[in-house]
């Protein structure tokens, strides 16, 4: 990989930021309020759900970006003008594919995590081991009053796969299959030819790119549904 297309891949990945404080309580000078359990609240129950939420986010996405990083690193020096997909990969490809592979898994973990604020914004009141990504916005951009949100994410997670644009269109796709391989049949890194799986892996680059666009327009809604439901606790003065 080029040296300008891993400084690219840095760039997109560092652009990801978060408001560590967005859903601290302050109390007295330098202690904040972790959490509680309040039943007769709704709106500050919800609030600290959704602070719970927001803390995994956090955490998880400071785990994507060593990932990306490390991923970014090890494949920076592999040799893809004499690309070979029978060939098994060399010592630092198989390091790049593992740090690569846990930015896939964790990356589809912050769609889960989307579909749980937008479960609580939204009040579907599904139970939080009930909500799944695709389910749940595929559920409500239906019917005569569609949520426009969920329309435009689930426009986006249904995308066709082309690469004539910038970013790629299809990545959400391309990245859950892959994630959905390695768990279900065979591991996309590999390649292999049989009546069980036919595969010939990609350049590390290439699902790099595909799994950082992902990463990116997931960031994106993300950012977008938290500064609406931090304006609807403004608006509630709470």
């Amino acid at each position: 990989m080029r040296s300008e297309t891993a400084e690219i891949f840095q760039n997109l990945v560092k652009s990801v930021q978060y408001d560590e404080n967005a859903f601290t309580v302050w109390y007295g000078n330098e202690k904040i309020l972790v959490g509680a359990f309040i039943h007769d609240q709704p709106e500050i129950q919800r609030f600290f759900d959704y602070a719970t939420i927001y803390h995994t986010l956090l955490d998880l996405d400071r785990k994507i970006k060593t990932s990306f990083q490390m991923a970014i690193e090890f494949a920076e020096d592999a040799d893809f003008d004499h690309w070979n997909p029978i060939s098994p990969p060399s010592e630092r490809e198989s390091t790049a594919i593992y740090y690569l592979e846990n930015a896939i898994f964790r990356t589809m973990v912050l769609w889960d995590l989307l579909a749980q604020f937008f479960n609580l914004k939204e009040k579907i009141d599904k139970p939080f081991d009930k909500v799944y990504s695709a389910q749940i916005f595929h559920d409500a951009q239906q019917g005569k009053r569609p949520n426009p949100f969920a329309k435009e994410v689930y426009a986006y997670m249904t995308q066709e796969d082309s690469s004539e644009t910038e970013p790629w269109e299809g990545n959400h796709g391309y990245v859950r299959e892959f994630r959905d391989k390695m768990i279900h049949r065979s591991t996309p890194t590999l390649s292999s030819i049989s009546n069980f799986s036919f595969e010939l892996r990609m350049p590390v680059a290439y699902t790099l790119k595909r799994t950082i666009e992902d990463y990116i327009q997931v960031s994106y809604f993300l950012h977008e549904i938290i500064t609406n439901i931090l304006q609807d606790y403004e608006m509630l003065n709470i």
